[in-house]
């Protein structure tokens, strides 16, 4: 490296040879150094050949850690849960060369949960389709007398108490009352 450079690695701690840049700062060839990763995780301030080296600064592999990027982290999550339950390829693989081989594979979806009466309002990727439905609605039941996910399992689909079951649940199927 060029003499009095600064030196910075957030990628993988075995690029940096950490007895070669403890000498270089102390000989002060390199000027400063700031790691994010290192050779050995977790990182022991107290131990190894960076311990009294001058003009460096190490962080426990959390660099990135801001209110902002804990924001974009959640955001980014949601998008890829939400791309995943409609069916749609991983954002991460939009440069994927072979996604129609990975896509013939599953052709419900990625996880083989898309909902087929659902097309994305939006995409982050060029990709983006006009929202537009193709069959029914969603129904609140997975199955006939399978209660949704969000019902306790002990509630009787119907919404009738049974002295088995506790109190009733959300009404079920209206029951004609005509003679």
């Amino acid at each position: 490296m060029r003499p009095g450079a600064f030196l910075v690695n957030t990628a993988r701690g075995a690029l940096v040879d950490e007895n070669a840049l403890a000498t270089s700062l102390k000989e002060g060839r390199i000027r400063a150094a700031a790691l994010d990763v290192h050779e050995n995780e977790p990182y022991n301030p107290y131990q190894g050949p960076l311990k009294d080296a001058p003009n460096l600064i190490c962080t426990p592999h959390a660099a990135y850690y801001s209110d902002a990027s804990s924001n974009e982290l959640r955001e980014m999550a949601a998008s890829e849960i939400r791309r995943a339950i409609i069916g749609r390829i991983p954002d991460a693989l939009r440069n994927c060369v072979n996604k129609e081989y990975f896509m013939s594979n599953y052709p419900e979806g990625v996880n083989g949960t898309a909902a087929p009466y659902y097309v994305p309002v939006h995409s982050t990727t060029h990709d983006s389709i006009a929202p537009q439905s193709s069959g029914p609605p969603p129904t609140s039941h997975v199955g006939p007398g399978i209660p949704p996910p969000h019902m306790p399992p002990n509630v009787p689909v119907s919404g009738r108490a049974s002295p088995q079951t506790g109190p009733p649940g959300p009404p079920g199927p209206r029951e004609s009352t005509a003679p």
